[in-house]
């Protein structure tokens, strides 16, 4: 797991793990990549990376699932509690579309219209192209 805060539009490169912060045009956006398994042993790293970038100065959170192989249900808790703080800090939460894996643990917990989507992680940067949840067909 790694975050990342880029400027809002920018190219992106996925960096080492750590934070680094990049401002553009007043704006920014954080970017959690969650890579590999997130089961029980990652969940407080996880729920810690989430609150270090819902609390950060970041306008926009892009969770980027695209590379996990195995999401629990306890991390799609923890997605779906991290988004409702940002809710509450006015933060927009848009999710990089997932694999299988990431779809079928949110339609597990009925958390699989909480996330605006983006198709990958440029659109979210950019906030182009965003839909609303995962589709019911992937399962």
């Amino acid at each position: 797991m790694s975050l990342h805060e880029r400027p809002i539009g920018t190219a992106v490169g996925i960096s080492s793990d750590g934070i680094s912060r990049f401002d553009g045009h007043g704006n920014t956006a954080t970017v959690l990549t969650l890579t590999g398994d997130i089961d029980e042993s990652s969940i407080l790293s996880l729920r810690a990376r989430l609150r270090e970038a819902v609390m950060s100065s970041s306008l926009r959170i892009v969770i980027d699932v695209a590379e996990v192989e195995f999401l629990s249900v306890q991390a799609a808790v923890e997605l779906a509690d991290a988004h409702r703080l940002a809710d509450v800090r006015k933060v927009e939460v848009i999710m990089v579309a997932g694999p299988r894996c990431v779809e079928r643990a949110l339609l597990a917990t009925r958390l699989q219209d909480v996330f605006a989507t983006a198709p990958s992680l440029r659109s979210a940067l950019a906030g182009g192209e965003l839909g609303l949840g995962f589709s019911a067909a992937a399962v």
